[in-house]
């Protein structure tokens, strides 16, 4: 009798194939989307850092925005007033949403009106997403721009906020003071 030569896995073979897979697949899943988040909240960050750029810019050549010349005075620019200067595709964050009317770059004097010292503060929102600090408190915020990288993007379906123009600025790091930005009548924001 002649022997047959069989080809092919038994069915133990295949489940411990089966089993290896997944195991692999639950440990690469999550950090696969740790990575993915991390890269989106990067890219909102850097996209956020470009409006800031573009209104820096813009107010040193002597474009369209000017810098407030009084102490204690602040020019407020939009996303939607810089859209012109950037490249078309970063009119949306890197989570797809588009960036609100909620989103602004505000220029403070924090000087004297002989020497002034310009601060940098940006608000940012997309619909769904802001600019924020997810472990001080779930609630968008108006952040420092050397902050900015220790900063968070958080979620506003768990209770964020928008930033509006009266909300708080973290003024100083160190000092521990904060400030308010309040419109006067002529449409200017005035430090309190």
């Amino acid at each position: 009798m002649k022997k047959m030569n069989k080809k092919g896995f038994t069915l133990i073979e295949l489940l411990a194939v089966i089993v290896i897979l997944a195991i692999l697949l639950g440990v690469a899943i999550p950090a696969v989307s740790t990575y993915i988040n991390n890269s989106r909240k990067s890219g909102f960050i850097d996209n956020v850092s470009m409006f800031v750029n573009v209104a820096r810019n813009s107010a040193i050549e002597g474009g369209d925005i000017e810098y407030p010349s009084d102490a204690n005075h602040a020019t407020v620019v939009t996303f939607e007033q810089l859209k012109p200067q950037i490249d078309r595709n970063r009119d949306k964050s890197s989570y797809g949403g588009k960036w609100t009317s909620e989103s602004y770059v505000i220029i403070v004097n924090e000087g004297t009106n002989e020497r002034p010292n310009y601060i940098y503060y940006v608000a940012a929102n997309d619909g769904k997403y802001s600019l924020g600090n997810a472990e001080a408190s779930p609630k968008a915020q108006i952040i420092a721009v050397e902050e900015m990288k220790e900063a968070n993007v958080v979620r506003e379906s768990t209770g964020v906020t928008k930033p509006a123009a009266s909300a708080k600025l973290k003024k100083n790091a160190q000092a521990n003071t904060t400030t308010f930005l309040t419109a006067d009548s002529t449409g200017e924001f005035i430090i309190d």
